[in-house]
């Protein structure tokens, strides 16, 4: 995690290894030292970048 002109960035590797070790998003922002809002819109963008990602590249492969 980084503070970059006041906005936060989290590490997606970091993010995902307090996952696999089963914790939930409210132990992951106690551990970060981060809020649940912050950590929740996180995980929001995260999910809305890779469905965009794959989006994208379905309409590669159709010809779009």
């Amino acid at each position: 995690m980084k503070s970059v002109g006041g906005k936060i960035y989290i590490n997606d590797d970091e993010f995902d290894r307090l996952k696999k070790e089963g914790l939930n998003q409210k132990q992951i922002a106690k551990i970060l030292n981060l809020s649940e809002s912050k950590i929740s819109n996180y995980v929001k963008g995260r999910f809305k970048n890779e469905q965009s990602s794959i989006n994208r590249q379905t309409n590669k492969r159709s010809g779009s």
